[in-house]
Formats: structure tokens, C-alpha cells, sequence
């Protein structure tokens, strides 16, 4: 029997009426290797269990089900999963999103073709409850705006416009196995595995992502602090870790969750970030600067931004 060529890592809770769409496009993927899926559920309390083990049951040279007793933690459970890959290259799928035609052998054909690149992501459908289309993520020219060759620092500052964990890839080889459980491990393993080479996005449409899900963690306000919250600690880590300094910083969104967690005034942490990116020499990122501040500013007033870009070039760089 032939190896393992793509491990897809499937974590779910109370998602019975996703789990099955999920699994059925994953089944789906027209491949010229073998895939397993591993499915890591973290102790639901509807029928998503007896779902999972209905398809394992069809499927049992695919499906690998892992029932947690009692609840572990996205975070925890998100680990759990990927633990327990076997395959070369890893993909992660939330049991609410689900992949489009094409997904699997697109991306790992990409990462045979690309040796120097550890992980990749492509473009998604938002989607509602329903399945129908109500987005896209991301814009449509991130790779214009941030190119498509991405190191570590350069995905510090990008990635949250960038990518969308259940449209991942990566090298197994790639991933350094840590014992903390950060809420954003998703972002946590994505500059951990960046750390070992080039990561890239795909402008394609390769999978839908389940927008304004009750189970999500940031649709409560106590959800999004906490979140913000792990957002800033990783990257804490990360600029320690690997000595990110500025560029990192220079992140505006990540500014944006700093600020509800200091004495700065909103419109110092802007400007201090801000500054950052007008500084970077790469015109892409600084254009990027201006789309990213128009992105998080609450007013969205084009014509105030670009004034104050100008204005603070002018002041900085001359």
C-alpha cells in the first residue's frame, strides 16, 4: 500500500450540521496520492460524534476518528489533531468550512514543485449558514500588495491578509511541536513553521470558510478580547524568539489589539505603526501600510488617511 501523501486534520465541535458537507468535500478531492483524514472531535454534545464515526464507518481506510470524553480546548484539540499526521504534507479543515474540487492535489503539486516553500494558502468563499457566497477573503491583489515569496517577517506582518487556516498547507517536516496551547494556534504554528522557509498564497479559489458561525469564539465581545488578547502574546513570542523587532511591530492590525491592552492613545498606536511601514523601503508594503489603516481606522475616510500619509512621510522621511 502506498504511503501517506496528504494528512487532512479535521477539528470539530457542536458542528452536526456542517460535519458531514465537510467531510463529503474532503472525500470528494480527485488525487494521484493517498490522503487520510483525521478528525479530532472535542467532546460535542449533539450528534456531530455519530457522525464522524457513520463516516468512519464508510470509510475506514481514511477516516481516523478521534472522540475527546471531555472537552480539551480549540487550542488543545487543534494540536491534538496535527499530532497525529502522518502524511508529508499537512491541510487543516474547521469541521464547519470545506474544500472546493481541486484543493488537495493543487496545493501539494505546488509544494512538490517549490522545495523552498514550507506552507501555502489560497483564497475563500465566505459563507453563511446556508452556503451561500456572502464574501471572499482575502482581497483580491494580496499577493500585488505583498508579493508572493513571503519569509517569517514578512508573514508577521501580513498574515492576518493573508491566510485563513482551513485553506492551509505545510511540510510536516516544517512544524516545531510546542506545549503551550495559545487560543490562536493557528497563527502560533503559522510563524512557526514560516520559520523554516518560504510560505506563499494562491490566487485561487480553493475552499469555502463558514462566516458568522454561533460556535465561533469571536462572535462574543468576551470571545474577541480573549482572542486579541492570545494575538499579542504570539507575537510577543515571535519577535523574541526570532528577533522581529520593528517589522513585526509595524503591523497595524496588531497594533489595533495592543492598544486594548496599554495606556497609549488609539491614534499613537496608529501613528507609531504607521511610521513603521513608511519606513519599510518595499513600496508594496507601504501601499499595503495605507490599505491596512484604511482596513482597521473606524472611519474609513479615504481622503483623511492618504492626507495623513503624506503627512507623515513628509515629517519622517525628508
Amino acid at each position: 500500500m502506498s504511503t501517506i501523501k496528504v494528512s487532512v486534520c479535521v477539528v470539530a465541535y457542536n458542528q452536526e450540521n456542517y460535519i458531514a458537507k465537510c467531510l463529503d468535500s474532503i472525500l470528494e478531492q480527485q488525487t494521484n496520492f493517498r490522503i487520510e483524514i483525521i478528525v479530532s472531535d472535542d467532546a460535542s454534545t449533539d450528534r456531530t460524534p455519530e457522525i464522524i464515526m457513520e463516516y468512519f464507518h464508510k470509510h475506514p481506510g481514511v477516516i481516523r476518528p478521534f472522540l475527546h470524553k471531555q472537552n480539551i480546548s480549540a487550542g488543545v484539540n487543534f494540536q491534538f489533531a496535527h499530532n497525529q499526521a502522518t502524511g508529508e504534507y499537512v491541510a487543516h479543515c474547521d469541521g464547519d468550512d470545506y474544500f472546493l474540487p481541486g484543493k488537495l492535489q493543487y496545493q501539494a503539486d505546488f509544494l512538490d514543485r517549490h522545495p523552498a516553500y514550507v506552507q501555502v494558502w489560497h483564497r475563500q468563499r465566505l459563507v453563511d449558514a446556508e452556503n451561500t457566497i456572502i464574501g471572499n477573503f482575502p482581497y483580491r491583489y494580496v499577493n500585488f500588495f505583498l508579493g508572493r515569496r513571503l519569509s517569517l517577517k514578512q508573514l508577521a506582518i501580513s498574515y492576518g491578509l493573508v491566510g485563513q487556516h482551513s485553506s492551509q498547507m505545510y511540510r510536516r517536516s516544517a512544524r516545531t511541536v510546542y506545549e503551550n496551547h495559545p487560543a490562536t494556534i493557528d497563527y502560533f504554528y503559522a510563524l512557526n513553521i514560516a520559520a523554516k522557509g518560504y510560505s506563499t498564497h494562491l490566487n485561487k479559489f480553493l475552499g469555502c470558510y463558514r462566516a458568522g458561525n454561533a460556535s465561533t469564539l469571536t462572535t462574543t465581545e468576551s470571545g474577541k478580547l480573549f482572542v486579541e488578547k492570545a494575538l499579542v502574546e504570539t507575537a510577543l513570542f515571535y519577535t523574541d524568539k526570532y528577533k522581529l523587532g520593528k517589522q513585526f511591530y509595524g503591523n497595524l492590525w496588531m497594533r489595533r489589539q495592543v492598544t486594548l491592552y496599554s495606556k497609549m492613545k488609539p491614534s499613537d498606536v496608529f501613528e507609531e505603526g504607521f511610521i513603521q511601514f513608511i519606513k519599510y523601503k518595499n513600496f508594496r508594503f507601504r501601499l499595503n501600510a495605507l490599505l491596512v489603516y484604511l482596513f482597521v481606522h473606524s472611519s474609513f475616510n479615504l481622503f483623511r488617511i492618504i492626507r495623513e500619509y503624506f503627512r507623515l512621510k513628509r515629517n519622517i522621511i525628508a
